[in-house]
Parts: structure tokens; sequence; C-alpha cells
């Protein structure tokens, strides 16, 4: 049989996973609701009391990538005196789930100033983190291609809550007049991931 556990206050659960909600009145007590979520294989429990029980039940489906790791949590069982029950492995559920998910981040501006992009950290794990440096400018006069940007891979333990910023490295400016053939094309910048709390430096190329 599935065990549920009662925790105090709101679930929090990422913006990545895809959640079908079943709302269901009329139910005598909370031990009802835990045997209709059984019934239901749901994972989180809200029950709200009033003059009967409603049942709201959420059954996790899966990542989803139209909602995007740069929003925050919701908070589910957030109501007035919401009594929010889970399944005791559901950590183990949402890990499994968003393992082996892959994000990627382009630059996301021209010009020499680019933006910085946040992420939230919304399920503490080990977070395999790859970044690559822009490529140099070419110049067709001299028939000379810009060579590619570094790159580099590590792992990092990074716990829910953390934000992190991104800036991804733009390609360098290239050399399109015939006035400027004999000057050196623009080298490309530089792609950083770091902490905003202390803007420790996580990784770099």
């Amino acid at each position: 049989s599935v065990d549920y556990r009662e925790i105090e206050g709101p679930f929090y659960l990422s913006p990545l996973i895809s959640t079908e909600v079943i709302n269901i009145s009329g139910v005598k007590n909370v031990n009802n609701c835990m045997m209709l979520c059984r019934i239901k294989g749901c994972s989180v429990i809200v029950a709200m009391t009033t003059t009967s029980t409603v049942c709201r039940l959420l059954i996790l489906k899966g990542i989803s990538l139209s909602n995007t790791i740069l929003d925050s949590p919701s908070a589910v069982g957030s109501e007035a005196g919401s009594q929010v029950l889970v399944n005791a492995d559901i950590n183990a559920t949402l890990a499994a789930m968003i393992n082996n998910e892959t994000f990627t981040w382009l630059n996301s501006s021209t010009g020499r100033i680019g933006s910085i992009q946040l992420v939230n950290i919304t399920l503490t794990g080990c977070y395999r983190i790859e970044v690559a440096g822009a490529r140099g400018g070419d110049n067709i006069y001299r028939f000379t291609v810009g060579g590619n940007g570094s790159w580099i891979a590590g792992s990092f333990n990074l716990t829910a809550g953390t934000q992190l910023a991104i800036v991804v490295g733009q390609a360098g400016g290239s050399v399109h007049s015939y006035d400027t053939r004999d000057c050196g094309s623009g080298g490309g910048g530089g792609s950083f991931v770091y902490e905003i709390a202390d803007e420790h430096l996580l990784i770099a190329a």
C-alpha cells in the first residue's frame, strides 16, 4: 500500500512538473481522501475542511517543457485551514522525473553588452553544467575563420532555493570591409555561471 505523511504548510512543487488536479467534494474525512488518492494514483493530497471535506488530489504526470526552470515553485495547499499530505516517496519520484533532463540557454541579446539570465533551482540535487565560450569573428578578405570557444563541464551539488545567473558569450565581430581587411577580427565572448547570493563563480569558459 502507499503511505502518506502530513507536512506543515504548503508543498512546493517545481514548475517543471506537469500535474493533473482532481477536486472531490463531500468526502467524510481525511482517511477517505487517502483512500481516493491511492485509487487515483496521486502523490499530493490537500484536504480543506468546512462543513464537509473537499479533497484536492494531485497526480504527477512528468516533465513539462512548456514551463521553464526560471519560474518559481508553486505552493500547493497554501489555503488557510488546509491539511497537506504527500506520498512518502514523493522526493524520489520528483528526482526521477527531473533526472537526465537537459536545458539549454543561448545568447539572449545582441551587441557587446549581453543580458544575464536567471535560474531558480527548485530541487536539491547534483547538476551537470556545460559551458562553451563563443567563437571568434571571421575575416572574409583574408580567408580566415574564427576559432571555436573553449568548452568545460562540471557537476555541482545545488540546494533548492539557489538562484544562478547565466551569461552566454556572443561571437566575435567579423571583418566585412575591404578598408579594414588588415584588422583582426573580434574575439568570442566568455560564458559564465555563478550564484547570485554571494557572486560565487561556479564555471566559466
